[in-house]
Protein backbone atom coordinates (compact mmCIF):
# COMPACT_ATOMS: atom_id res chain seq x y z
CA UNK A 1 0.00 0.00 0.00
CA UNK A 2 1.12 3.56 -0.54
CA UNK A 3 0.37 6.77 1.39
CA UNK A 4 -2.90 8.30 0.15
CA UNK A 5 -4.35 4.94 -0.87
CA UNK A 6 -7.63 3.68 0.56
CA UNK A 7 -7.62 0.05 1.59
CA UNK A 8 -10.28 -2.22 3.02
CA UNK A 9 -9.10 -4.17 6.03
CA UNK A 10 -11.04 -7.37 6.68
CA UNK A 11 -10.74 -8.63 10.24
CA UNK A 12 -11.88 -12.09 11.32
CA UNK A 13 -12.27 -13.20 14.93
CA UNK A 14 -12.01 -16.98 15.30
CA UNK A 15 -11.68 -16.72 19.10
CA UNK A 16 -14.36 -17.00 21.76
CA UNK A 17 -13.80 -13.46 23.10
CA UNK A 18 -14.45 -10.03 21.58
CA UNK A 19 -11.56 -8.36 19.76
CA UNK A 20 -11.17 -4.97 18.14
CA UNK A 21 -9.02 -3.21 15.58
CA UNK A 22 -8.19 0.44 16.12
CA UNK A 23 -6.27 2.29 13.39
CA UNK A 24 -4.63 5.32 14.95
CA UNK A 25 -1.23 6.73 15.91
CA UNK A 26 1.13 6.08 18.80
CA UNK A 27 0.21 9.33 20.57
CA UNK A 28 -3.46 8.30 20.77
CA UNK A 29 -2.51 4.81 21.96
CA UNK A 30 -0.24 6.23 24.66
CA UNK A 31 -2.99 8.62 25.83
CA UNK A 32 -5.50 5.78 26.04
CA UNK A 33 -3.13 3.54 28.00
CA UNK A 34 -2.15 6.39 30.37
CA UNK A 35 -5.83 7.18 31.07
CA UNK A 36 -6.62 3.54 31.78
CA UNK A 37 -8.89 1.25 29.81
CA UNK A 38 -12.03 2.30 31.65
CA UNK A 39 -12.06 5.66 29.83
CA UNK A 40 -12.19 3.93 26.47
CA UNK A 41 -11.47 5.56 23.13
CA UNK A 42 -14.49 7.66 22.34
CA UNK A 43 -14.47 9.83 19.24
CA UNK A 44 -16.18 12.56 21.28
CA UNK A 45 -13.15 13.04 23.55
CA UNK A 46 -12.38 16.73 23.85
CA UNK A 47 -9.33 18.01 22.04
CA UNK A 48 -9.02 15.10 19.63
CA UNK A 49 -8.37 16.26 16.09
CA UNK A 50 -9.27 12.98 14.47
CA UNK A 51 -11.04 10.00 15.99
CA UNK A 52 -9.38 6.65 15.49
CA UNK A 53 -10.95 4.26 13.05
CA UNK A 54 -12.13 1.23 14.93
CA UNK A 55 -14.18 -1.89 14.64
CA UNK A 56 -15.23 -4.33 17.36
CA UNK A 57 -15.48 -7.95 16.26
CA UNK A 58 -17.57 -10.44 18.23
CA UNK A 59 -16.55 -14.11 18.41
CA UNK A 60 -16.93 -15.87 15.06
CA UNK A 61 -17.60 -12.64 13.14
CA UNK A 62 -15.74 -10.79 10.40
CA UNK A 63 -15.94 -7.06 9.76
CA UNK A 64 -14.29 -4.66 7.36
CA UNK A 65 -12.91 -1.18 7.82
CA UNK A 66 -12.00 1.23 4.99
CA UNK A 67 -8.89 3.26 5.79
CA UNK A 68 -7.23 6.02 3.80
CA UNK A 69 -3.64 6.46 4.89
CA UNK A 70 -2.46 10.03 4.45
CA UNK A 71 0.97 11.09 3.28
CA UNK A 72 2.16 11.93 6.81
CA UNK A 73 1.70 8.46 8.28
CA UNK A 74 -0.49 9.99 11.02
CA UNK A 75 -2.74 6.91 11.25
CA UNK A 76 -0.08 4.26 10.75
CA UNK A 77 -0.51 2.08 13.87
CA UNK A 78 -3.03 -0.59 14.73
CA UNK A 79 -3.95 -1.99 18.11
CA UNK A 80 -6.62 -3.57 20.21
CA UNK A 81 -7.26 -1.28 23.16
CA UNK A 82 -9.58 -3.63 25.00
CA UNK A 83 -8.24 -4.30 28.48
CA UNK A 84 -5.18 -6.57 28.38
CA UNK A 85 -5.07 -6.92 24.58
CA UNK A 86 -2.40 -4.27 23.87
CA UNK A 87 -0.32 -5.58 26.74
CA UNK A 88 -0.57 -9.10 25.27
CA UNK A 89 0.96 -7.87 22.01
CA UNK A 90 -2.06 -6.99 19.88
CA UNK A 91 -0.54 -3.97 18.13
CA UNK A 92 1.77 -3.08 15.28
CA UNK A 93 2.62 -0.79 12.39
CA UNK A 94 1.37 -0.58 8.84
CA UNK A 95 4.22 -0.44 6.35
CA UNK A 96 4.21 1.64 3.20
CA UNK A 97 6.15 1.30 0.02
CA UNK A 98 7.04 3.97 -2.48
Amino acid sequence: MTPGETVELVVANPDNITHELVVTNQEEIDEHLAAGHEEGHDEEEEGREEAPLEVEIEPGESKSLAVTFDETGHMARFASLLEGHYEAGTHGDFSFRE
